[in-house]
């Protein structure tokens, strides 16, 4: 990822094949990532290796309250990946919960800007959207 994110960031493209998240089901597909003024990168591990926090130009953490990221991760599983409850229950606690707590949480003090995903973003931090949305245009516009 680290490689990929460095060819973009020089002006390549880069293919890789989509990921099916455990669903045997669905057909993967090659897909092409072209260079842009903007690259935005997600992901909960994004802040753990420095290989790749370092070609970061800003640093954003999605921050939400323990509840609700609970109640959206059992809606998830359960709507569109068809796990059973006591999977996702079991899974939450033995390893998605600590493994957030280890390499995810930690981080949030890196950050350039933390955001409170609580409620839609406009209504929960219409500032933070507000900053971000100006950096990213000044990025587009240089």
């Amino acid at each position: 990822f680290a490689s990929d994110l460095r060819q973009l960031k020089s002006g390549s493209s880069v293919q890789r094949m989509d990921y099916a998240f455990n669903n045997t089901n669905q057909e993967t597909h090659l897909i092409s990532f072209h260079t842009a003024p903007l690259i935005i990168v997600e992901g909960i591990f994004i802040f753990h290796y420095p290989e790749i926090k370092n070609q970061l130009d800003l640093k954003i953490f999605i921050d939400v309250n323990e509840p609700l990221k609970f109640q959206r991760r059992i809606t998830r599983d359960l709507n569109e990946r068809g796990y059973r409850l006591e999977d996702i229950l079991h899974k939450y606690t033995q390893h998605v919960a600590p493994a957030y707590e280890k390499y995810t949480a930690t981080y949030r003090q890196d950050a350039d800007i933390i955001i409170c995903n609580n409620q839609s973003l406009e209504e929960g931090c219409p500032l933070a959207v507000e900053v971000l949305a100006t950096y990213l245009k000044s990025k587009v516009y240089e």
